[in-house]
């Protein structure tokens, strides 16, 4: 089947494999200082009101100096997911999210 034939999910899952809207669980990871948590779960709920807190869980690494926070997504699409994480990683103190 050529590209142009193909219905619109079978193209969405072939580009990145996802198919929206999907549940999936968003990570960053960053220095553990107080009112981290708090902004992560800002970005997040800025991007998608519908988070509630319990969305959440918070990981603090064995020395302390580091932080993890999950939160469960509902994406609506690529762009929304692309725009949450790009403003994740301009948070000066994410190191990395997955």
């Amino acid at each position: 089947m050529s590209e142009e034939n193909k219905a619109p999910e079978q193209t969405a899952e072939q580009e990145g494999g996802l198919t929206f809207p999907c549940d999936l669980v968003v990570k960053a990871m960053g220095n553990n200082r107080e009112g981290f948590v708090g902004e992560i779960f800002d970005i997040c709920k800025q991007h998608m009101p519908e988070l509630q807190e319990g969305d959440m869980q918070v990981k603090h690494s064995s020395g302390g100096k580091f932080t993890s926070v999950n939160v469960k997504v509902n994406a609506k699409s690529r762009e929304q997911l692309e725009k949450l994480y790009k403003d994740l990683n301009d948070h000066p103190d994410v190191h990395m999210t997955l």
